[in-house]
Formats: structure tokens, sequence, C-alpha cells
């Protein structure tokens, strides 16, 4: 009976862990940009833009830098 609450418990965590990182994921607003040789470099990606297999292409966020402390803050590598 213990098995059984432990692996009901864990699957029950599972299921909702996953449900809170996939919230978290797409709630985010997230940009594509696709480097441009023209401009030397990245640019917004619009819609219907065709991204091709040898394509310098980053995913990322942008940073509300209006919370940072005064000083700034510093980039660490863990």
């Amino acid at each position: 009976m213990n098995i059984i609450i432990f692996i009901l418990t864990f699957l029950i965590g599972i299921i909702i862990g996953t449900w809170i990182q996939n919230f978290l994921f797409h709630s985010k607003e997230w940009h594509v940009l696709k480097w441009d040789n023209n401009l030397l470099g990245y640019r917004p990606l619009s819609l219907g833009a065709v991204v091709i297999k040898d394509d310098i292409v980053i995913m990322g966020l942008f940073l509300d830098t209006e919370n940072l402390p005064e000083n700034g803050l510093e980039y660490t590598v863990d």
C-alpha cells in the first residue's frame, strides 16, 4: 500500500512540475533573432520568415533593467 501511495505521489509531483515549467516558459515574451550579414548584427524575425539549416539564430528574453541595483549586476559563471 505504501508503494502505491509513493508512486501516485511521485507521478502527481511530476505532472504538477511539468505543468508549472510549461506555464513559466510560455508566459515569457520570447524573441527570435536571426543574423543578418548586411547589417552585421541580429534582427528580429518577422512572421512568415524562413530559417534554413545554416542560419545563425538565437532565442532570448529582453531583460528589464529598471529594477537592477544602481551599481549594476555582475555576470559570473557558475
